[in-house]
């Protein structure tokens, strides 16, 4: 890092929708990714500029500078090339960044350049400044800011709330944009690999990676991570409606299961992904083909409050499962596999797959409405797209553990819990 960075307050800062947060450091950026159309053209904000036609992507990606920066690269130059590429820029406004000499220096021009140039977007924060008063500093640079856009911080709420609010914002922001340029709507999650479809292009993208290493989630990060989910889906469902959703995912299946729960059958709204060259997409009216079997164990202690559902269709789960099962007490244990026994190959389709989800969807809620039982756990070997619409299909299940396999051993370890 360059010597004119190291003791430099940052200009722009953090909130991060694509899940990644939020957190409380104050110096990671956003950057969102600008779209061009066939002739090369970059969309603008101004209204005497040229919008984006029909079909144009709007993805939201983070650029962070404790990230992106490598020790000895000049900072003051990847700065102002992220600011001249990205189309969005959150600004942290407060007495001590405008104090800086770095930020005056070098970063507000930079901003400055990229707005009048190229249009960028800015999302102010107002620190312990008023929007008026932090309106007129800025135009010293100019800048033109207003607080219809921006967020006010509430010195009462914890960093993790205001970061919370603003990545909330900023989230809504881009999906809103997206629908009014015509842009499908499209949500991406990736939580182990980021070779799934749509890196560039999504509307939504969901990249959990950093929080899953370990194959489990922490307590901090479920709850951000949640958040992350309900806001973003929310935000895609009050502007685009009842509609369908393409997904690209590359995740854990619990995860997987709650992006497909974030959609559920009762939103109107129905999944499609691509696999091996077909689309594998929810329908409300599954067709007719063969059954799961349901194989159910003797019922377990009166005084068990737990029932356990495995899904062994990739592979069978039984013996992980009986491992797990030794330190807990299951009223109720039953299982879910493919006639001919489980197989990578056993869902030969999307019709199938559609099918199986809806039968194991039904079996989740069953498991939950029997009496006494206060929680499933539910252990999943599917593919993911069928993970994906099981969670669409469990619209109506109580409250159900998704148990994920961690390492290459084991054991199962709860990942997330619905609704």
């Amino acid at each position: 890092m360059s010597h004119d960075h190291e003791d430099h307050q940052t200009a722009v800062h953090q909130a991060n929708t694509t899940g990644q947060g939020p957190n409380s450091r104050p110096h990671d950026d956003v950057l969102e990714r600008q779209p061009d159309d066939r002739s090369g053209r970059r969309r603008h904000d101004d209204g005497d500029r040229e919008a984006p036609p029909s079909g144009s992507v709007i993805c939201l990606r983070p650029w962070r500078d404790v990230e992106s920066l490598d020790l000895g690269d000049n900072t003051t130059d990847e700065i102002e090339n992220i600011l001249d590429e990205c189309a969005v820029a959150i600004l942290w406004i407060n007495h001590g960044i405008l104090a800086s000499d770095y930020v005056a220096r070098v970063e507000l021009p930079a901003i400055s350049r990229a707005w009048s140039r190229n249009g960028l977007r800015i999302v102010p924060v107002f620190d312990g400044m008023t929007p008026e008063e932090a309106s007129t500093r800025m135009r010293d640079f100019g800048l033109e800011v207003q607080d219809s856009n921006g967020h006010v911080v509430d010195n009462e709420q914890s960093d993790e709330a205001t970061a919370r609010d603003i990545a909330a914002r900023c989230a809504r922001a881009t999906i809103n944009r997206a629908h009014a340029f015509g842009t499908p709507p499209s949500v991406r999650l990736v939580t182990y690999d980021d070779t799934a479809d749509l890196r560039d292009d999504a509307v939504v993208n969901l990249d959990w990676r950093h929080h899953t290493a370990d194959d489990t989630l922490t307590t901090v990060a479920e709850q951000r991570l949640r958040s992350a989910l309900h806001t973003t889906s929310r935000a895609v469902k009050e502007a685009y409606g009842a509609s369908d959703i393409t997904l690209a995912v590359k995740a854990h299946l619990p995860l997987a299961t709650a992006l497909g729960h974030a959609f559920a059958e009762p939103t109107g709204c129905t999944l499609q992904m691509l696999r091996d060259e077909q689309t594998w997409h929810t329908t409300r009216r599954p067709a007719e083909v063969p059954p799961l079997t349901h194989l159910r164990s003797p019922r377990g202690p009166v005084d068990a409050d737990a029932a356990a559902l495995e899904i062994s269709i990739s592979r069978d789960v039984e013996v992980g499962v009986d491992a797990y099962a030794q330190n807990r007490r299951y009223r109720h244990r039953a299982k879910l596999l493919p006639a001919t026994g489980p197989d990578r190959d056993a869902v030969d389709g999307p019709v199938t797959a559609n099918a199986w989800a809806r039968q194991i969807g039904d079996s989740i809620t069953d498991l939950c409405d029997a009496r006494y039982v206060e929680h499933v756990d539910v252990f999943l070997a599917t593919p993911v797209e069928l993970a994906v619409m099981t969670g669409w299909w469990a619209n109506a299940a109580g409250n159900v553990n998704l148990m994920n396999w961690t390492g290459k051993t084991g054991p199962y370890a709860r990942m997330w819990t619905l609704p």
